[in-house]
């Protein structure tokens, strides 16, 4: 009986001996990464705390916990966990717990811009660029959560000219914007547009002094408030456009965006003048940049009114080259008191417009100041006769809190 005690004794030593060379870390790391491949990443976390711990003093385990928690989407977590490992002796001479600092503090700038705290990711950006300057992360999120400055007043002016079946006028044109920052992204914004026609004469179209009264002119007036994040923005804008001898044309517009690099822009706007017409239109737009210099954009404009319905097909192209921006638009189709949010403005004076566009220079010629060259043009109709309007006209604006 000793004997056999004797040896279960001695069998219970081996297999405790045995059992503890089995090191339950063994394999985990494998069983960790193949897991990731397989996008179980909350598994992957799993099998490591489990060998680990949440806070294992091993320096590797320690910086794999960190990206599982950037992968999965706590930035705020990451970042503290990245923090603490270069404070050890081991991430002295390790490149990857500087890039992965780096892409936790922008991820946090990314999830901030999103939800239209672009002051606060702008800040998160730096720190990210400081950190690790080659990261392209927080580079093209300086780029993309561009701060609107505090105020950007503009003011254009321009000679135009305008003809209608046997009628031609020329005038000037004045153009003047204030958008003002309302906190972080709000902006709220007070324009004018005015223009004053003079029928055309013999004598040079520089010299208005021959004419005694201008046949017409056209104010507009509008006030705009806008909301911009980084994936989607929108704005609305109330309005009152009055030509001379004409009812005012009153009525709204909104516009969403829906994208950054790709996406939509839903545009619509009511219009109405009491005793002549009213008109609801729809403008859907797809847009694309495929690099950030490259900016292409199409879509249509439809209208419906008492006048009749009608649709035409818009088109634009940007190229941004710093300091100079290049922007063309275009339109071909019937277009009646089309709205533009570019402008904005009322470019077809009651008269139909069958195909047009524009092509904007802009040139930044300092950090805070901006001037630019504007020329569009139009085909005009009704009633059977057949026009045009053209205009060319110079601004500048000069934004104020630019950081």
């Amino acid at each position: 009986m000793n004997g056999a005690v004797g040896f279960l004794l001695l069998l219970s030593a081996a297999a405790a001996e045995a059992g503890a060379d089995e090191d339950p870390r063994s394999g985990a790391w494998e069983r960790s990464v193949s897991l990731q491949v397989a996008g179980d990443l909350a598994g992957a976390e799993a099998i490591m705390t489990g060998a680990w711990g949440s806070t294992p003093d091993n320096y590797w385990a320690a910086l794999r916990l960190a990206y599982l928690a950037l992968l999965q989407g706590r930035a705020e977590e990451a970042s503290a966990r990245y923090q603490a490992l270069r404070e050890r002796p081991e991430a002295e001479d390790d490149p990857d717990v500087v890039r992965g600092h780096a892409s936790a503090v922008a991820a946090i700038g990314w999830q901030l811009a999103n939800q239209g705290s672009v002051l606060a990711a702008r800040e998160y950006f730096r720190r990210a660029l400081a950190i690790d300057p080659s990261n392209a992360s927080a580079a093209e999120g300086l780029g993309r959560a561009a701060l609107v400055p505090l105020a950007s007043p503009q003011f254009w002016t321009g000679y135009f000219e305008q003809s209608l079946g046997m009628n031609r006028y020329r005038g000037w044109a004045l153009y003047g914007s204030l958008p003002v920052r309302l906190g972080d992204l709000f902006v709220l914004r007070a324009t004018g547009r005015y223009l004053s026609a003079y029928r055309a004469s013999g004598r040079s179209p520089w010299a208005f002094g021959n004419q005694n009264t201008a046949p017409w002119t056209l104010d507009e007036q509008y006030l705009s408030l806008a909301r911009e994040r980084v994936l989607a923005g929108g704005e609305i804008v109330g309005l009152r456009s009055g030509t001379t001898g004409r009812a005012a044309i009153l009525g709204g517009a909104g516009r969403l965006r829906v994208g950054a690099a790709w996406g939509g822009i839903l545009e619509a706007a009511y219009l109405r003048a009491s005793g002549v017409a009213t008109s609801a239109q729809a403008r859907p737009l797809l847009f694309y940049w495929p690099w950030p210099q490259l900016g292409l954009q199409a879509g249509a404009r439809l209208t419906k009114d008492d006048r009749g319905n009608s649709a035409s097909a818009n088109a634009g192209l940007s190229l941004l080259l710093r300091p100079v921006a290049l922007h063309l638009r275009g339109h071909v189709g019937v277009e009646r008191w089309a709205f533009d949010f570019n402008g904005p403005s009322i470019a077809s004076f009651d008269n139909e417009t069958t195909y047009g566009g524009s092509v904007l220079l802009l040139w930044s010629a300092s950090r805070s100041l901006r001037l630019a060259l504007l020329g569009e043009g139009e085909r005009l109709r009704t009633e059977g006769a057949l026009g045009y309007f053209w205009c060319i006209s110079a601004g500048l604006q000069y934004l104020f809190g630019v950081q």
